[in-house]
């Protein structure tokens, strides 16, 4: 399962840079915003970790992209981005939805909404509606499912009608693909780290990686950075250790550099890109998460 998903990632790696012709900038840009920003790990990272993390995820994730890019650019500004024959018809196909323009963006945040509200309005409605979260939790998640299900009727209406029908069945084709390859993985990830929580020393956590001191936040960055953290894995664990006493900024830079940067990642991206690059790549990378989550975190939560 895990090599598949690592041959996955650096098929992605391989057609934005060299099938899409993008610059330099571009590409370690998308390289780096993918997992660690991307729809369902926010989703989930609000469902578990709260509607603040989320933000500040989102937040620490463009900015560090940003960042990231401009250096890489600049460091390499003389180097000649390689150009290589038009991608298949399959690949524009899947690929379309994203050059759709504003019909993807309204598309997006429609999945956003469908994916975020039904449970924080669920969290939201008993106040409104006198019910008791302790003794109608079944009539609260019927709401949500409620929720859901309108909302997935619209987005599904908005997909037919303007995205096209051929394009939202490659779509569907790929999330299923998607819950196969990752729905195992989340289940053993999450037994694992109910498993680890159990075992591993409070003490430890609280002195290395609480607070929100900046060696704390860099402890954390590496940690995120030498670990390997299938999809949506990375936002229990964290959860884990913010109830042994993580603290903020550093729970921001391990949300990041752990689905953003692993070992098996760093392995595929000195494959593909050269270690000159890849080596740039990480260093910026591990420096600039470190800073960004560690003012975000000390702005957003205090000490």
């Amino acid at each position: 399962m895990q090599t598949q998903d690592r041959c996955r990632k650096k098929e992605v790696i391989k057609s934005t840079n060299m099938n899409r012709g993008s610059g330099i900038g571009p590409t370690f840009i998308f390289l780096w915003i993918a997992p660690a920003a991307n729809i369902l790990a926010l989703t989930y990272t609000g469902a578990i970790l709260g509607f603040d993390m989320a933000v500040a995820r989102i937040a620490v994730a463009f900015a560090t992209a940003f960042l990231v890019g401009i250096a890489m650019t600049i460091i390499f500004r003389n180097d000649k981005a390689s150009r290589t024959k038009k991608m298949g018809s399959e690949r524009v196909a899947r690929m379309s939805i994203v050059d759709g323009g504003v019909k993807g963006i309204v598309l997006i945040a429609l999945l956003l909404v469908t994916l975020l509200m039904p449970n924080y309005l669920g969290a939201v409605l008993p106040n409104y509606l006198n019910i008791n979260p302790g003794e109608d939790k079944l009539l609260i998640y019927g709401y949500k499912l409620l929720i859901f299900a309108v909302l997935f009727v619209i987005t599904m209406s908005y997909a037919f009608k303007f995205i096209g029908r051929n394009h939202v069945s490659v779509w569907m084709h790929e999330t299923l693909w998607f819950v196969r390859i990752i729905f195992p993985l989340l289940l053993v990830g999450v037994f694992v780290i109910g498993v680890v929580s159990k075992l591993l020393p409070e003490h430890w956590i609280r002195e290395w990686l609480g607070g929100n001191g900046l060696l704390q936040t860099f402890i954390a960055c590496i940690i995120g950075a030498l670990s390997y953290f299938s999809t949506l894995t990375e936002a229990p664990f964290v959860n884990m250790l913010m109830n042994l006493g993580m603290g903020k900024a550093p729970t921001l830079a391990l949300l990041l550099t752990g689905p953003g940067m692993s070992l098996p990642n760093m392995l595929a991206i000195i494959k593909v890109f050269t270690v000159k690059k890849a080596t740039a790549y990480i260093l910026i990378t591990i420096t600039v998460a470190t800073l960004a989550s560690f003012i975000v975190g000390n702005i957003m939560w205090s000490l």
